[in-house]
């Protein structure tokens, strides 16, 4: 390769050849160099001795051109390593998670897994109701993807989640977490979808009857004020809201 005569040829020289003196010559693809000319043979005819015994991978080599006109050819080349080994990541564990949760609200999901050959990761989550992520990552091998989802709607949901590696080999998916997905209104103790007076008579007759009266179904709608228990400052909470003038705080709740 002429390198002055040819910027191409100049930086494959440079750039991939490691190219140091004049003369060089270059073994097994650049493998290996000999720098500075010799009068005798024995350095060329030792280097050429060892780039021969250097193991080589068993290859397919597809070489294809096309002729592009005005003394251009398009040529392209496809490698392939018939020794490479690689097999999929493990199916994930089952994810950890919240087991139950509200709707509308977001929640934190994580996952984790190992690859035979140490290769990134990628997750896709399954989130029970026909939505999946997409392929989420890279992650290095054995840690811990960690993706948000939110629900809109009530009901049980199976979240499950599945790896691929970077030469896409996907594992099977995880065992599924069951998600029990519930919707309420805010300060609805007796859960007939409005906040009033009898929301404020069945949390009395919760915490004060004898026998107590049901509790909310879910408790945390008459947790009115969210600091995190159903008492009388929940129902002194939904007496302001309702009959104070002016009215106080809208029901707040987990």
């Amino acid at each position: 390769m002429v390198w002055n005569r040819n910027t191409k040829a100049e930086d494959r020289l440079f750039d991939d050849y490691n190219y140091y003196a004049d003369p060089t010559c270059f073994y097994d693809g650049g493998h290996m160099n000999l720098v500075g000319g010799y009068v005798e043979q024995d350095p060329y005819r030792d280097m050429i001795i060892d780039a021969g015994a250097v193991d080589v991978h068993d290859l397919d080599l597809e070489v294809s051109w096309t002729w592009k006109g005005n003394a251009i050819i398009e040529i392209y080349f496809t490698v392939t390593n018939n020794e490479l080994i690689n097999n999929a990541p493990i199916a994930p564990n089952e994810p950890t998670g919240p087991s139950e949760g509200n709707t509308g609200d977001e929640y934190q999901f994580q996952a984790s897994t190992l690859d035979g050959e140490d290769n990134e990761i990628y997750y896709m989550w399954d989130w029970g109701n026909g939505d999946f992520s997409d392929w989420v990552g890279p992650y290095a091998s054995g840690e811990t993807c960690t993706e948000p989802y939110t629900w809109f709607d009530a009901g049980t949901y199976d979240v499950r989640v599945k790896a691929k590696d970077s030469w896409d080999a996907e594992s099977g998916w995880s065992s599924p977490l069951p998600v029990n997905v519930i919707s309420y209104v805010c300060g609805d103790a007796s859960g007939d979808g409005d906040v009033n007076l009898l929301d404020i008579l069945y949390l009395i007759a919760y915490k004060y009857n004898d026998p107590a009266g049901p509790a909310p179904d879910p408790e945390e709608a008459g947790d009115a004020n969210a600091d995190g228990a159903v008492n009388l400052l929940d129902i002194l909470y939904l007496i302001a809201n309702k009959y104070n003038t002016p009215p106080g705080p809208e029901p707040l709740c987990p």
